[in-house]
């Protein structure tokens, strides 16, 4: 129901006139209603009679010849069509609108049509109209996973924490350039594929936006694009994190398991190792400053044990212990569990790992996350005035295969140390299943290299390895 009031009634005097509507939708209160100002003004006689105490009579007012009254009547019939057209549509879709979709729509069929203005009026989108945005769903999820973490109960370490965080600045340069946040509800298998496209965009240079909110991106990739195992991976967490939407709550329009969302083949980003020589000249250096010296050892721990970079994180909780073989021979070894692959082993200690563990008052130093590790490993390169080069063949997006020249200390990464590990002791002349041994690898291989699993137990192996390895020309593996 709608009708009209004055706002004033002293005769002769000029007086706003609103519309008051009631009966269209939910109430939030007793006698709730809508208020709209028509932007007409006129007096208190034009409006109605006397006898009806100047209350809108519209019979009265169709007898005005008055320019406010002409006004008067245009507005309140214009209104009055917009609103039994509103009114009309929710009674046929048998829908009961709220006080305030019903308000916003009606104001925007007005202000449209410039029957009314209204200042500081936000048209609402009705299309999205009870949609969730994407980045507030990520953004109170990587908060609940910083809580959890700092209370104890921690699904996720913080530098998984820190990738959910850089996906979810992927997600804010996305709405940057599109000029508009993404709805949960409206996510396509396509919203992902641009996503990725507009980061390895702007990631290039060839999409410009106001903020970066990536500004710390990595600065030695590729000129080309990112990299497929890059790409595959920044895919694979929207997914995950579509996967926890509650879909009880949410309706998902997109299909996960979209061909097009399935991991795409690359080849290794790069295969770049430290040899011997270069391992020795790292060994002998004494740097300069605090972090490139915790890079130093970083590299001969994990060049010397064959760990991933979690795992050598992990070193710092664990004690050295003292293994003696059937001949008399004694040597010092680490438990070293890899939480990747959940295969726990015990991995001999060459000399240099000694080496630091002696001087770091008989524990294993704590190691940077891996974003400040990979630009320490760089400053080190940079203070040793390390000239070596090397190919790189690597996967990029959209391209395909780009080969390229680079500096090994720009290229540096905490991933070449295992490389490194296994490279330099199958040239030393290792058994490669005495180095495999050793490097967590899983079982999915059927060879009888692997059978080493199976028929020994992690100290046999440990035991396997140092006698294989005791005697090698390195002063890097050597005991």
């Amino acid at each position: 129901m709608i009708n009209f009031v004055l706002k004033e009634k002293i005769l002769g005097k000029k007086s706003a006139v609103s519309a008051l509507i009631s009966g269209e939708f939910s109430p939030t209160k007793k006698n709730d209603r809508i208020k709209l100002a028509l932007g007409v003004s006129v007096t208190p006689e034009t409006f109605g009679t006397s006898a009806g105490n100047y209350t809108f009579d519209p019979n009265h007012l169709v007898k005005g010849r008055s320019f406010e009254a002409n006004h008067l009547r245009d507005k309140i019939h214009q209104i009055t069509v917009k609103h039994d057209v509103l009114s009309s549509y929710y009674k046929v879709s048998g829908k009961l609108p709220s006080k305030l979709e019903f308000e916003n729509k009606l104001t925007e069929l007005l202000v449209k049509d410039n029957i009314i203005t209204k200042k500081g009026y936000q048209k609402i989108d009705f299309e999205n109209y009870g949609k969730h945005f994407f980045d507030d769903f990520l953004k109170d999820l990587i908060a609940k996973e910083v809580d959890d973490y700092k209370n104890g109960n921690r699904e996720f370490a913080l530098s998984t924490i820190k990738i959910h965080q850089n996906v979810y600045n992927h997600l804010l340069n996305y709405q940057e350039y599109k000029g508009q946040r993404l709805y949960i509800e409206n996510i396509k298998v396509k919203t992902l594929l641009e996503i990725i496209d507009v980061a390895n965009g702007i990631m290039i240079g060839e999409i410009k936006i106001k903020k970066n909110y990536c500004s710390n991106q990595n600065k030695s990739r590729n000129k080309f694009g990112y990299s497929v195992n890059f790409v595959n991976n920044l895919l694979a967490q929207f997914k995950s994190f579509l996967r926890k939407v509650d879909t009880d709550e949410i309706e998902l329009s997109i299909n996960l398991a979209a061909s097009r969302l399935k991991r795409k083949k690359a080849q290794s980003a790069k295969k770049v190792y430290y040899n011997n020589d270069l391992l020795e000249e790292i060994y002998l250096h004494r740097p300069l400053i605090k972090r490139t010296a915790r890079a130093r050892d970083y590299i001969l721990l994990a060049s010397t044990l064959g760990m991933r970079h979690q795992s050598v994180s992990l070193l710092y909780k664990e004690q050295v212990k003292q293994i003696t073989t059937k001949d008399g021979s004694i040597f010092y070894a680490i438990i070293n569990k890899s939480s990747k692959t959940g295969i726990e082993i015990i991995s001999p200690l060459f000399a240099p790992a000694m080496e630091i563990y002696r001087n770091n008052n008989n524990s294993f130093p704590k190691v940077f996350l891996t974003n400040y590790l990979s630009k320490a490993l760089r400053d080190l390169f940079t203070e040793m005035k390390i000239k070596d080069k090397t190919i790189i063949n690597e996967w990029v997006h959209i391209i395909g295969i780009v080969t390229t020249e680079r500096n090994v200390a720009e290229v540096v990464s905490s991933h070449d140390c295992r490389k490194t590990f296994v490279t330099n002791l199958l040239q030393l002349g290792v058994n490669s299943s005495v180095v495999r041994s050793m490097t967590h690898e899983t079982l999915e291989e059927n060879s009888s290299s692997f059978n080493v699993y199976d028929n020994a137990c992690a100290v046999d192996r440990a035991k396997t390895f140092y006698n294989s390895t005791k005697n090698l020309d390195s002063i890097i593996y050597k005991y």
